[in-house]
């Protein structure tokens, strides 16, 4: 098991589609297997799933608008967040969790969402770099500020009644320009959104 509560192969698998994603496609992932993992194994690949998505995103826009999101350091040259980058990491994660949540309490029924997403939120502070935890103290206040917009991904016409218009509004006004941290934003929410739902038919 890696420290993120999977199997390395499954860590590496994760990493390999998103990896391959490119902005003229949306890739769902086959969840086949799901359905022999343990329950708790199930929680921490979609943490860890969430996770991925949100570092490749914000690897785009480090690259897009030259910005210091993340640094080098140690004799190896490891990478890490600058913090920046911290704060952006936490931001997709939280406002990928209200969707998951969203859609599994319409889908799923309360129980099973709270199950899952206290378990969930449990693993994503575990796992967060130590500067993104500091965040997560807004993540209750994010859901009841991203609660009051009635739509997720709608029609552009209808964009700016949706909740991911106010996100990629947001994180605009810190990151960079707000068309492409939009398209980058609304790209990757719909990955995370596709592969959740399908996902959700294994708890």
């Amino acid at each position: 098991m890696t420290v993120h509560g999977i199997t390395k192969d499954i860590a590496e698998n994760i990493e390999q589609e998103i990896g391959k994603i490119n902005l003229d496609s949306i890739h769902q992932q086959e969840w086949g297997g799901l359905n022999k993992v343990p329950y708790s194994e199930k929680v921490a690949i979609m943490s860890y799933y969430i996770f991925t998505a949100a570092n490749s995103c914000l690897n785009f826009i480090e690259k897009e608008f030259k910005i210091k999101l993340t640094r080098k350091w140690g004799l190896f040259r490891k990478q890490a967040l600058t913090p920046l980058g911290e704060e952006f990491l936490a931001e997709c994660v939280i406002f990928w969790h209200y969707l998951i949540d969203k859609y599994l309490f319409l889908h799923a029924g309360k129980e099973k969402r709270d199950n899952f997403m206290d378990e969930l939120q449990r693993i994503t502070i575990e796992d967060l770099p130590t500067g993104s935890k500091k965040y997560m103290i807004n993540y209750n206040e994010r859901m009841v500020e991203y609660a009051k917009y009635p739509k997720d991904i709608v029609p552009s016409d209808e964009l700016k009644e949706s909740v991911l218009w106010h996100f990629g509004k947001k994180m605009s006004e810190k990151f960079g320009d707000f068309l492409v941290i939009h398209i980058y934003i609304f790209y990757y929410t719909r990955i995370v959104e596709l592969n959740a739902k399908k996902f959700c038919e294994y708890l």
